[in-house]
């Protein structure tokens, strides 16, 4: 039994200093608690097939063509991408983490060369070399597995009760265990094997030399070499999750004016009314009719309706072909051009109630056929150069009958999944003629609107039999809905940097440890010869300082490209804000600090006369 032997002395051997037992159980414990629930939430999104998409909630002239993507589609795809990113991410924290627990365990087996060639020569078979370093590697791998699991099934459990209930069902398939389990294995086999390996090694080792050089063994350059760029690199790739995950957040959270939606949420109540079984005409009276029993209510000051998720820049995207007597694509005359655009269904008066600026032309009118308004973006991309106003537009095909564009309005839109991150081309048409079954009716009044919330709603009900009209609900909070799966994942990619800032900051613990502990004599030399202890804390935070500047560098690099990208998929992320790479950068140094102060503490600590008698 040499393996249960061997336990003892693995335990004794694990407990002494510079204890690294606490540095690899930590990493191991890291890696299996962010890396198995995100590998969870990618399986149960990714295995399973997608929900069909509701029908847009309104009709076009001529129908949708077959390229139509319903609005649950395109935040479908927006989660899909997010779920992409967190997946890479926990990845990436799993492969710091497997290199952060092969550093360590082969620093402290290079560390220990000359102590294993004493038990060598002292009559200690390859056997029992191997079932001491297998004993030491399945207690890390067992203890770091182990709290791995609970931090992960924890973990997992937090995250689905954290996931907006009514933002969808992403979370539903999001179960505690299985890939915790498998991700915690793998990371403690690693763990056995990464002990495993130079024990091996030591049995064919030159004995002689490794007993002459004494406890001054240390690893060759190339080895040195090879420790830093790892720990270099890890610091780069923390410094890019971090700093992306951080512009994501930032970008993610509420924007109390509602600035950067286009429109002025405040003292706006929202009501999402489900009209009953009816045809267009039947609806566009209720619609008339419920907004003008709103604005008769004392201290209302505007009512206005529209299909579900215009106050978001949300609606079905389709193809769409426009006609145009003066526009220019670069060089050349542009007849006609071809783009996919979002539609809209919004009553007469909806951007006057909303406050959004009409830039160009005229609002919709209650009597206008085949006209609608175009936003800024549209007038940009696909009417280039051109007066908008009086421009003709093609639903289908040369068949079909074409729209008059009667103005332009400023840009609608918020922060969330499925706005991306420029404002898509809008084209907003009557819903006097294209009436929705499903209405977003918003009611501004004048001071807080939540006291008269009951009597908008009776009043809104009553004007419309049948209905159903759900609670008012502050504007403000419906952007925040809106946004809240995009702030979810930003603050999981978050945990997920944080977590591989941390597993590089055990490595880099780990490795300048080893390196005070080998170069004890030498430490003593300098300080006999007149080396004080300030100069020798300096010295080793210096080189752990230097190990993160040159990956904070490289991370930068990968920061900003990591942020372009998420710019261009979500929007009101700054890929340059200066005040998010200063705080990753001081968060960086407070990190190296506290992981070299302690073994620059032990050095500054060594007594010249005790190194110098250490060989």
């Amino acid at each position: 039994m040499p393996l249960l032997q061997a336990l003892p002395s693995a335990v004794r051997s694990l407990r002494k200093p510079p204890g690294f037992a606490a540095a690899l159980v930590a990493t191991l414990a890291l890696g299996a608690a962010l890396g198995g629930p995100v590998l969870a939430l990618a399986d149960g999104r990714f295995s399973h097939p997608r929900p069909a998409s509701a029908p847009p909630a309104f009709d076009r002239h001529g129908g949708w063509t077959p390229e139509l993507r319903p609005p649950d589609a395109i935040r479908a795809d927006a989660l899909d991408a997010l779920v992409w990113i967190g997946l890479a991410m926990a990845l990436l924290v799993l492969a710091g983490a497997a290199v952060n627990v092969a550093t360590l365990l082969l620093a402290r087996a290079s560390a220990r060369r000359h102590e294993t060639a004493v038990r060598a020569v002292m009559g200690a078979t390859p056997a029992s070399l191997a079932a001491r370093a297998v004993a030491e590697g399945a207690l890390l791998g067992i203890a770091g597995g182990a709290v791995g699991l609970a931090m992960g099934v924890a973990a997992t459990a937090a995250a689905r009760r954290s996931w907006p209930a009514d933002a969808g069902m992403l979370a539903v398939r999001l179960q505690p265990g299985g890939w915790t389990v498998a991700a915690a294995a793998a990371l403690a086999s690693l763990a056995l094997l990464a002990a495993l390996v130079p024990a091996a090694a030591a049995a064919r080792r030159n004995l002689y030399s490794a007993l002459t050089v004494g406890g001054r063994a240390t690893a060759g350059p190339g080895e040195t070499l090879l420790r830093k760029a790892l720990a270099v690199l890890q610091f780069a790739g923390s410094a890019t999750l971090l700093t992306g995950a951080v512009l994501l957040l930032h970008g993610s959270l509420p924007d109390a004016d509602g600035g950067g939606a286009g429109f002025d949420p405040r003292d706006t109540l929202a009501f999402h009314v489900q009209l009953p079984a009816a045809d267009a005409p039947s609806r566009a009276a209720m619609q008339r009719a419920m907004l003008a029993a709103a604005v008769r209510l004392a201290e209302v000051e505007a009512a206005s309706a529209a299909a579900p998720g215009a106050w978001v820049g949300m609606g079905p995207e389709d193809r769409l072909r426009t006609l145009c007597d003066r526009c220019v694509w670069g060089n050349m005359y542009a007849p006609q051009l071809v783009g996919t655009v979002r539609f809209q269904s919004v009553a007469p008066g909806w951007f006057r109630g909303m406050g959004v600026p009409v830039r160009s032309g005229r609002e919709l009118r209650p009597d206008d056929a085949r006209a609608v308004l175009i936003n800024r973006s549209f007038a940009a991309t696909l009417l280039p150069r051109a007066e908008p106003v009086g421009q003709r537009v093609v639903f289908r095909g040369w068949w079909d009958d074409p729209y008059t564009v009667v103005g332009v309005v400023d840009d609608v839109r918020a922060a969330g999944t499925g706005t991306g991150g420029a404002p898509p081309p809008m084209v907003y048409l009557s819903a006097a003629e294209h009436p929705p079954r499903t209405l977003a009716v918003a009611v501004r009044t004048d001071g807080d609107p939540r006291p008269r919330e009951p009597a908008i709603r009776r009043a809104l009900a009553a004007a419309a039999p049948g209905a159903r009209v759900g609670p008012g609900v502050p504007m403000q909070a419906v952007l925040d809905r809106h946004r809240a799966p995009l702030r979810w994942f930003a603050v999981l990619l978050v945990v997920l940097a944080a977590g591989a800032t941390v597993a590089a900051a055990g490595g880099l613990y780990g490795v300048m440890s080893f390196r005070v502990a080998r170069q004890t004599r030498e430490i003593g030399v300098r300080m006999a010869l007149g080396a004080t202890e300030r100069d020798v804390v300096r010295e080793v935070l210096r080189e752990g300082l230097r190990i993160t500047l040159l990956g904070a560098l490289l991370g930068s690099i990968g920061a900003v490209t990591a942020a372009r990208l998420l710019q261009e998929m979500f929007y009101g992320v700054d890929p340059f804000d200066p005040a998010t790479y200063l705080g990753v950068a001081a968060v960086l140094a407070a990190v190296t600090l506290a992981a070299a102060y302690r073994p620059a503490a032990r050095a500054a600590r060594v007594h010249p006369n005790e190194a110098l008698r250490a060989e």
